[in-house]
């Protein structure tokens, strides 16, 4: 298994696992992370086989007892006629299985259906914007520990959505989102009635807190937060060591069959939200207005939309060459 990262100073490198038998156990080892100038397969290529050799791996070893090849299907790695994978093939043989990561696949189908869904593109935005907000300014996040303390909350970093890292990523920014959204709106009203601050700082928290605190953005973060819950299951499971393909395709399956019940019943968080407005017209302590017919109409939609979208980042995992 290889897969390339680049660290904070900017310099790139390759991290090669190997998986192999132990005691009848499939494990993996981390074997090496190599530093790299270029992420050509050519130079890729010249690396891993250095890298192999001084280890004792051997282009005969490889020949009888390397299987497979797995990567993230960029086409430095997978590429069909310069593929690192296509360059192993001509040492290893043709009996060399190539394998794109299943968790990645999945990381792949759910950036691609976001961009398609423009609302959530835009609940994006806004949590992007948060992240902004809190992230490049320590005053501003001592403010937000010191609301945190007063509202009891057990502050959690707000995080981006949907970025390059694994969909646990997504779910634990949003579930933050949820969980401290009193201490967020209690300070960024704090903040927009700061006269110490600029006064465009001071419209833009006014501006977040309006869409912190509207029924639309709620509904969606609810809805979010069921889906990304049901995700990030199956990508945590995805990066086990022990996973398996089969056993992946029976939860794949499962989860596609939750999905699709979220067509006649919302999730729990969303259940949980609309009972509690219906009943009080606020959410943990924060006034919500009532929404208006065209947003019910709106978040409809969005819901439908959503469903399909799950559902296509689910069966992505299916495809063949998983």
């Amino acid at each position: 298994m290889v897969d390339e990262s680049t660290n904070v100073a900017q310099e790139q490198s390759m991290i090669v696992y190997i998986r192999a038998d132990f005691d009848g156990v499939g494990c993996n080892y981390l074997l090496d992370c190599i530093p790299v100038a270029q992420t050509n397969a050519e130079s890729l290529f010249e690396s891993l086989i250095f890298c192999l050799d001084t280890v004792g791996i051997t282009a005969e070893i490889m020949k009888k007892q390397m299987i497979g090849f797995c990567s993230d299907g960029a086409s430095n790695m997978t590429g069909k006629f310069i593929g690192l994978a296509t360059l192993l093939k001509q040492v290893v043989g043709e009996h060399l299985q190539i394998f794109h990561c299943m968790a990645h696949r999945l990381e792949l189908a759910i950036h691609s259906t976001v961009k398609e869904i423009n609302p959530v593109g835009h609940f994006q935005i806004l949590l992007d914007s948060l992240y902004a907000f809190y992230s490049r300014s320590p005053k501003n996040q001592r403010e937000l520990e010191q609301h945190a303390n007063d509202v009891a909350v057990e502050l959690l970093k707000v995080g981006c959505v949907f970025d390059v890292r694994w969909v646990f990523s997504s779910f634990r920014a949003v579930r933050a989102l949820w969980r401290d959204h009193p201490a967020l709106c209690k300070h960024l009203q704090a903040a927009a009635d700061d006269s110490t601050r600029s006064g465009s700082d001071r419209a833009k928290c006014k501006g977040l807190l309006s869409k912190l605190a509207s029924w639309h953005f709620l509904t969606e973060l609810a809805m979010v937060k069921d889906a990304l819950r049901l995700l990030q299951e199956l990508s945590l499971y995805l990066q086990r060591e022990r996973a398996s393909a089969v056993d992946a395709l029976f939860r794949v399956e499962a989860l596609v069959k939750s999905v699709l019940a979220y067509k006649s019943q919302s999730g729990p968080t969303m259940q949980k939200f609309l009972l509690n407005f219906n009943d009080i017209m606020m959410f943990k302590g924060t006034p919500i207005a009532e929404p208006t017919g065209k947003q019910i109409s709106d978040f409809d939609t969005l819901c439908k939309r959503c469903v399909v979208w799950r559902q296509r980042a689910y069966c992505t995992c299916k495809a063949p060459g998983s």
